[in-house]
């Protein structure tokens, strides 16, 4: 199991999956997309505190705990499943001359 801190706006590749944390408060919303599937899913603050799971088609996600302005995540997926933090994800090369 890898533990992990999002904020807001920030990121996860999860296999072919893409978690996006995309607010903290008044709740917590989330959005999990992958190939031809887009998925939002809205959390209170009393839901985080049950540690609600996300299932993924590569592992779950356990949402732990939400501090201020950070969620920590807990993922569990085979050790060969990618997991990335969204700003290391690998950019795609630029087509066409500079």
């Amino acid at each position: 199991m890898l533990v992990l801190t999002r904020s807001a706006g920030e990121s996860l590749l999860i296999g072919k999956s893409v978690l996006v944390v995309r607010r903290l408060a008044p709740s917590v919303a989330l959005v999990v997309s992958r190939p031809g599937l887009v998925n939002e899913f809205e959390f209170s603050l009393q839901d985080i505190a049950g540690q609600p799971v996300i299932p993924l088609e590569e592992g779950l996600v356990k949402l732990m705990q939400v501090q201020r302005t950070e969620i920590t995540l807990a993922i569990d997926a085979p050790r060969d499943v990618p997991i990335l933090r969204g700003e290391l994800r690998p950019r795609s090369p630029r087509t066409g001359s500079d």
